[in-house]
């Protein structure tokens, strides 16, 4: 048991450290909010995701094998949604430098974090992995995937922290407009590749 935990847990990290539709947000947004501004937005994210890992372990993966059409329905309308951030991204052509621009001064809520989850074609994906390759052994379902869940938000939370830092590194060595402008496309098309690979994928 504790091994499939631990198996897990490297699962969550490599799952969550690597390019995707939330990474690469808490990214543009670090870099011009601060990771403070964009914290709500990364515990809304990581939680999010364990919902959905929650309840697609505990039989909504069965519902959508039922439904064959439900799977891609829901990937394709997030995927078109995201695909719409990333284009807006792509066409702003400044940000000031507390933030004015891509996103009030309030920063990123949880609520921005948790909802992007579910039109999130990698959380989808990954979810649906976890209920196959990681089955209960022992606990009773319930419990084994509530750790699952928290498990994986635990893990989660650090690993978009990176992103949002590297942000805010980034931000520091911008020394004209028109260098942020290429960021901000630079992030806008890996936002868009990263969504339809996730949409392929799935």
């Amino acid at each position: 048991m504790l091994s499939l935990y631990v198996s897990f847990s490297l699962f969550s990290f490599v799952a969550s450290i690597t390019p995707g539709p939330t990474n690469v947000i808490a990214l543009s947004y670090g870099g011009k909010l601060g990771i403070l501004r964009v914290m709500p937005f990364i515990l809304g994210a990581s939680i999010g995701t364990g919902f959905i890992l929650f309840f697609t372990s505990m039989g909504l993966t069965q519902f959508l094998f039922d439904y064959p059409f439900v799977k891609p329905l829901l990937g394709f309308v997030g995927a078109s949604w995201l695909s719409l951030m990333a284009f807006k991204l792509f066409k702003l052509k400044s940000i000031s430098a507390d933030g004015t621009g891509l996103e009030d001064k309030q920063g990123l809520t949880w609520l921005q974090g948790c909802g992007l989850q579910f039109v999130n074609p990698k959380s989808w994906m990954m979810s649906v992995t976890v209920a196959s390759l990681f089955p209960s052994q022992g606990l009773s379902e319930l419990i084994h995937y509530v750790v699952l869940a928290v498990l994986f938000a635990s893990i989660a939370v650090p690993c978009i922290c990176v992103w949002a830092y590297l942000g805010k590194l980034a931000n520091r060595h911008l020394e004209s407009e028109q260098q942020q402008i290429r960021l901000n496309q630079i992030l806008a098309i890996l936002l868009f590749l990263s969504v339809w690979w996730a949409f392929i994928q799935a």
